[in-house]
């Protein structure tokens, strides 16, 4: 058992694979705001951020054993059960599920639209297709990933990509006209 102080990654790994609830005390006074951000940035809910992020260092305690340095490192490993567990908490979660795609769809376009009226893309955006649009709106407005937009809308990955490809195609092409 190592006193209070400073571990490298390699000890504090090391430790808590030990068992030693020292360390353990360490990882998370020194990493719960870093994975507290990270979980928040997925989710967005306030209310369930200490339940989240305590599922979180249960889940560093318990597949610690899981933990390979050669793939990535700790603080990258502990982020990713981080934002899975965000991920899966999105996937599960009521208030997700009680407004529709058109609804939840509505409200990212007001978010985007704000913050683009002034070179005129939201109204480039906003002749898009549907289909398009809101793939545009998740990935580039909200900066969801491929894979969350594809959960998002229920919908393969290639379709987004497909989508999002054609989507700014046409833009690339509307654009281009709209400045000349």
């Amino acid at each position: 058992m190592k006193p209070a102080g400073k571990y490298s990654e390699n000890e504090l790994v090391s430790f808590i694979k030990q068992n030693d609830r020292q360390a353990f005390s360490y990882l998370y006074e020194h990493y719960a705001g870093a994975l507290m951000y990270v979980v928040s940035r997925y989710t967005g809910d306030t209310h369930f951020l200490e339940d989240l992020l305590q599922d979180v260092f249960v889940k560093i305690w318990t597949k610690i054993d899981q933990y390979d340095p050669e793939k990535s490192s700790f603080y990258t490993w502990m982020r990713t059960i981080a934002k899975n567990r965000a991920i899966d908490f999105i996937k599960c979660s009521a208030h997700m599920n009680s407004k529709t795609t058109s609804e939840q769809t509505l409200e990212t376009q007001k978010i985007a639209e704000h913050k683009t009226d002034k070179i005129g893309l939201n109204h480039l955006v906003s002749q898009l297709p549907e289909t398009h649009r809101a793939v545009v709106y998740l990935v580039y407005y909200n900066g969801h990933t491929l894979g969350e937009a594809s959960t998002y809308l229920n919908i393969p990955t290639g379709t987004i990509k497909t989508r999002l490809r054609s989507a700014l195609a046409s833009l690339r092409k509307d654009f281009a006209f709209s400045i000349h």
